[in-house]
């Protein structure tokens, strides 16, 4: 994975930038990518693009891993060669694990049965030679799904973006301010019940030792 020579001149978003978008592309996208950098420039937000982030000695995979973790939205763009790269997809299947937005950019020449359980994501079909037309719903697509993302949630607790957190063991935990009051007043009620037989039956062997005495 090269640089692209004439990319130097573009400023990179890292991934801590605040409202970046995450750009899954093929390496043969280039004239494409650029044009998507620059709209995504134009609306405020900063664009990444894994190739032109240069890290010696540092894996690939965990780069992209972290900047899908900490990008607001998931773009991929899917001509012909992006649909076939296995790094696309699978940085897709990883943004969806930890909750992200997920934005296709579709050659309108690719049909919708080839992508597969990709049909189920946000997509915006594109005509190659008149991307003018498309750059409003791009755009848009965009806006929508950086305003709908959840704010400042780790992550980590971020599975398929449901509402509720879902622990490890496959349970979800979504309590209200009531349940929690009726909760706690369950378990003091317990210890005060605990409290009163262990008094009652310390009283009756006091007692019974007495009359035998």
């Amino acid at each position: 994975m090269i640089a692209n020579p004439g990319d130097e001149e573009r400023q990179l978003a890292t991934p801590q930038s605040s409202s970046s978008v995450f750009i899954g592309q093929a390496s043969t996208d280039r004239a494409l990518v650029n044009w998507v950098c620059d709209q995504v420039e134009a609306m405020g937000m900063c664009p990444y693009v894994a190739q032109q982030d240069i890290r010696p000695g540092v894996p690939i995979e965990l780069k992209i891993r972290e900047a899908i973790a900490e990008a607001d939205v998931l773009l991929a763009v899917l001509t012909s060669d992006g649909t076939g790269s296995s790094y696309v997809q699978q940085e897709i299947g990883a943004a969806g694990m930890v909750g992200k937005p997920v934005l296709a950019l579709v050659d309108h020449q690719i049909s919708s049965a080839s992508l597969g359980m990709l049909d189920g994501i946000e997509q915006v079909r594109f005509d190659p030679e008149d991307l003018a037309a498309v750059s409003a719903d791009l755009t848009a697509g965009l806006r929508t799904l950086d305003k709908g993302r959840p704010a400042h949630v780790p992550p980590a607790l971020l599975v398929g973006a449901q509402p509720a957190l879902q622990l490890h063991l496959g349970l979800h935990v979504q309590l209200t301010a009531g349940q929690v009051l009726v909760g706690l007043i369950f378990l003091v009620a317990a210890f005060g019940l605990a409290f009163y037989l262990l008094s009652d039956r310390h009283g009756g062997t006091a007692s019974a030792a007495t009359a035998n005495t």
